[in-house]
């Protein structure tokens, strides 16, 4: 199902790890604007000025960020800071992390070029919306450039373990680049034997694809695919290098595989009272002295079904845990299916549109973050009326949404950390 083939990489040239790490960014769409320029001004050829160059007065149709990023795109390639691999390669990819409470996990993952198919085929399923502004921007980067900077991140299922037997035989060598940030350290080998390809893209071929983060950057490259196409007069025939999409793929059951939650914070509202939150759910004020015991006690509810808790500055912290008959009934409101037993379901659809009356799809009233003390500091310094925390997606969830054709609301999945951008890229024409 899933087509896999190696592909000669872009890659910078003569960098230590050191140096390596000062030209690698994360993706373009959690890079703030004091963090652009930070980057820009870490290493004149930081991969940053290709992603996200910053905007310039005056830029119109001729000059503008996108148009620069060909042109640094280029010039680096004919200076020799970027050189591409002589040989089509399949590119092995740790990333060691820390999680926010310190705890160290690594990711593993098989970064190759993916033949790009419609969701409807079932090859490649999706799980979240996506937005037309930020396709209509990455697809003038791609016009500009004609390459793939920063990876899509997927997930499959593998239990017969032949690439993991792969990847343990092929990062038992030197790695091809190493760079350290801080808390996160990069690993990647090159896999060049035609061999041990072969046993990936075969145990791939019968997969299924669930893509974790990067749903804009696939469809960006599906609709580039047929532009190419189109604007070359060609049909549905022939193999070609902009018809693939560079992704990293993790097998589903990796212990370094984490999904965090993203907490919400409602800019304006009130609580529900009491009793319209005990209609749906059991109530239980508990201390909000600690943030890590808050959240010890969601986890520990969230066993039992979809809980929250939401903190005010008048109430403090509730834990509302959905009551039992109601989760029982498989619905909410006229959502059925894997979707409705989803924690970001009922959060949206139950506890902010009809118990609170909010409109989660103005921007205005809701926000989002990953940190829960942040949220929390949020309520106490008057940024923000409610804080809602929830536990996160598991894995398990994305796979069902995605094969339901179903797809969660925005913010349901934070698949922790992001992979960076820089180590290769993937030339489409």
């Amino acid at each position: 199902m899933a087509e896999i083939r190696a592909f000669r990489g872009i890659r910078y040239s003569g960098r230590d790890g050191a140096s390596l790490s000062s030209v690698l960014a994360p993706p373009y769409d959690v890079i703030d604007s004091d963090q652009q320029r930070g980057l820009c001004d870490s290493d004149p050829y930081n991969v940053v000025r290709l992603i996200l160059d910053q905007d310039r007065p005056g830029d119109g149709d001729t000059d503008n960020r996108y148009t620069r990023a060909a042109g640094y795109f280029q010039r680096w390639q004919e200076e020799g800071v970027l050189s591409r691999d002589e040989q089509p390669t399949l590119y092995l990819y740790e990333q060691e992390y820390a999680l926010p409470g310190g705890e160290r996990r690594i990711r593993r993952g098989i970064i190759g070029a993916l033949r790009l198919v419609d969701f409807s085929r079932g090859i490649v399923l999706p799980h979240e919306q996506t937005f037309s502004k930020h396709k209509e921007d990455r697809l003038r980067l791609m016009n500009a450039c004609g390459a793939n900077f920063s990876p899509v991140f997927g997930l499959y299922s593998e239990p017969e373990g032949r690439i993991a037997e792969v990847f343990a035989r092929g990062t038992a060598g030197k790695s091809l680049a190493v760079a350290d940030l801080g808390t996160e350290t990069h690993r990647m080998w090159a896999l060049t034997d035609p061999d041990m390809q072969a046993v990936v893209i075969s145990a791939m071929a019968d997969k299924q694809l669930f893509i974790a983060d990067g749903h804009h950057r696939y469809e960006t490259a599906l609709n580039y695919s047929r532009e190419q196409r189109r604007l070359r007069g060609l049909g549905e025939e022939g193999n070609y290098d902009f018809d693939y999409v560079m992704m990293v793929m993790v097998e589903m059951s990796d212990p370094g595989l984490t999904i965090l939650p993203t907490h919400r914070l409602v800019l304006n509202g009130e609580l529900p009272s009491r009793e319209k939150l005990e209609s749906f759910f059991d109530v239980r004020q508990i201390c909000g002295c600690c943030h890590g015991n808050a959240l010890s006690d969601l986890a520990e509810a969230g066993k039992t079904g979809p809980s929250f808790i939401l903190h005010t500055r008048d109430a403090g912290m509730q834990l509302l845990t959905l009551r039992s008959e109601i989760a029982a009934s498989g619905r909410v409101g006229n959502i059925t299916g894997p979707r409705a037993g989803l924690d970001v379901t009922i959060l949206h659809e139950l506890l902010l549109r009809d118990l609170m009356g909010v409109d989660d799809t103005d921007p205005g009233t809701i926000s989002f973050v990953v940190e829960a003390d942040k949220a929390l500091e949020a309520v106490r310094n008057g940024e923000a009326a409610i804080a809602v925390l929830l536990n996160p997606t598991r894995v398990e969830q994305v796979s069902e949404v995605a094969l339901a054709g179903e797809r969660m609301p925005r913010k349901s999945t934070y698949f922790y950390p992001k992979l960076i951008t820089g180590l290769v890229i993937n030339k489409l024409l």
